[in-house]
């Protein structure tokens, strides 16, 4: 993914609970996060919205198509899938 990493205020991904310190949102090379963008967390690989204040909250599958155009929910779909598969490979879990 690339883009501008923010930190981020003592936050914890809305799916594992994992604490997360930066967050950076895929498109544009100086993109920063901004409420409504999708991201996805490094640890579980599980999708997340920027909500007010950049606090992270839940999304559905649903919610990330009717967010992003095609190109950007493929992109994020294969970076998911290919960090799924990295870590399969390397046995992180």
């Amino acid at each position: 993914m690339k883009g501008k990493a923010v930190r981020l205020d003592d936050d914890f991904c809305p799916n594992c609970a994992a604490k997360l310190s930066a967050a950076s949102v895929a498109f544009g090379p100086k993109a920063k996060p901004k409420e409504g963008d999708p991201t996805l967390c490094v640890y579980c690989l599980e999708f997340a919205i920027f909500g007010p204040g950049l606090k992270l909250r839940k999304t559905t599958e649903i919610e990330l198509r009717l967010t992003l155009d095609l190109e950007q929910y493929e992109h994020f779909a294969a970076t998911r899938e290919g960090l799924r598969a990295a870590k399969a490979r390397y046995g992180m879990n």
